[in-house]
């Protein structure tokens, strides 16, 4: 697939076998286009280099970033990850989110430097207090860069206990999360009670108090 494939208005493509994408090499359009990825996205920019998917994006299989940086979510096209999607970066690639990031339990984004750009939001279905099954299981290797917004949902049949606290990023370097969410919502389906997010060296946590 050489150069950009630019989408009409209201198109939608759909991937079920294996999509390579590289340097100047990706899917663009507007807010009413859509990426639906049932098969597997090869990410290969090489070192340094921009690859995107700059659609509304769902993801229902895997998408693999082994080189490079992999864009997602520019001018505010939503990214989700639906259960059992994964997002696997190799080391020494970035994840970057810039627009609304969903993943729902049982999603995994598995990122070496993962960046929530400041116009993007992380949006997190919460089931249960488990990772990878209660939520979604995201991890970063080497660095985790924070900006944006936070928001998470309760999903039905899970009900939050007082002091409950989940690890919704697990930072796996010794480097510190550096910057924060600039506003913790709980949305239209919240939690009971109030909620915070923390940044610290080793996570993102979650914790509901009175």
């Amino acid at each position: 697939m050489p150069g950009v494939l630019t989408l009409a208005a209201g198109a939608r493509f759909e991937n079920y076998g294996t999509l390579a994408i590289g340097t100047n090499v990706g899917i663009a359009g507007d807010a009413t286009t859509r990426t639906d990825n049932y098969g597997a996205v090869v990410v290969d920019s090489g070192p340094s280099a921009v690859a995107a998917i700059d659609t509304p994006f769902n993801n229902y299989g895997s998408v693999a970033v082994q080189r490079g940086v992999f864009r997602l979510g520019y001018g505010g096209n939503p990214f989700t990850g639906y259960a059992g999607s994964s997002v696997a970066g190799a080391a020494g690639t970035v994840v970057d989110f810039e627009g609304p990031a969903t993943f729902f339990p049982s999603s995994d984004l598995t990122a070496d430097t993962l960046v929530f750009d400041p116009a993007s939001t992380l949006n997190l279905p919460i089931g249960g207090r488990s990772a990878g099954t209660g939520y979604a299981n995201i991890r970063a290797a080497t660095e985790v860069d924070l900006g944006g917004q936070f928001q998470i949902n309760v999903l039905d049949g899970y009900a939050p206990h007082l002091g409950d606290t989940l690890k919704v990023i697990d930072n796996q370097s010794s480097i510190p999360v550096s910057g924060s969410f600039s506003v913790c919502r709980t949305g239209p389906s919240s939690l009971p009670e109030a909620a915070s997010s923390e940044s610290a060296t080793r996570a993102v946590t979650v914790t509901t108090w009175p």
